[in-house]
């Protein structure tokens, strides 16, 4: 039996091919009929597993993509940008690569991951956001403590009209 969300197709596979090598002696319109409804018994069973593999897969991208801008930003001589595009990069490889791995139906409407992938990227989006203006604050009390008040709360200024 199958035990894995990531194998979902096989198991799909197998147990139709294993139908299809018993069943297929019998009478076509029965075989059709039963075959259908196998194939409907195992969409609804393996279909809410995929979704649950796809919020798994989501939660994980994201956390690995927090974890990995965390480690970029303890480099010396980071670029904030390129820190969050390479983790992003990876976290929507990892997303993607995992939802291919576990559609059961290619083209089938049921199956289709894209949404699950634009909704990781907007938290993505918001996650970098956040991190961006934890950066900015950094960056500012690095700069009234070590230089200029004056310069200081310009740079404030500037970076509060920005975030408007």
């Amino acid at each position: 039996m199958c035990v894995t969300t990531l194998s979902l197709y096989a198991c799909a596979d197998g147990f139709t091919a294993r139908y299809d090598r018993d069943a297929s002696r019998y009478h076509q319109g029965v075989y059709k009929r039963k075959r259908a409804d196998l194939t409907g018994t195992l969409d609804s069973t393996l279909l809410p597993l995929f979704v649950g593999q796809l919020k798994n897969l989501h939660k994980v991208a994201l956390v690995s993509f927090k974890a990995e801008v965390v480690a970029g930003l303890k480099v010396d001589g980071y670029n904030f940008a390129d820190v969050v595009s390479k983790a992003r990069a990876a976290a929507e490889a990892r997303f993607s690569d995992g939802a291919r791995e576990a559609v059961v139906i290619e083209g089938d409407a049921a199956w289709q991951w894209e949404e699950e992938l634009r909704l990781l990227r907007e938290e993505v989006q918001s996650v970098a956001d956040h991190l961006r203006k934890d950066e900015t604050k950094k960056m500012v009390n690095t700069i009234e403590v070590c230089g200029d008040p004056a310069f200081a709360s310009a740079i404030t200024l500037i970076v509060c009209v920005a975030q408007l």
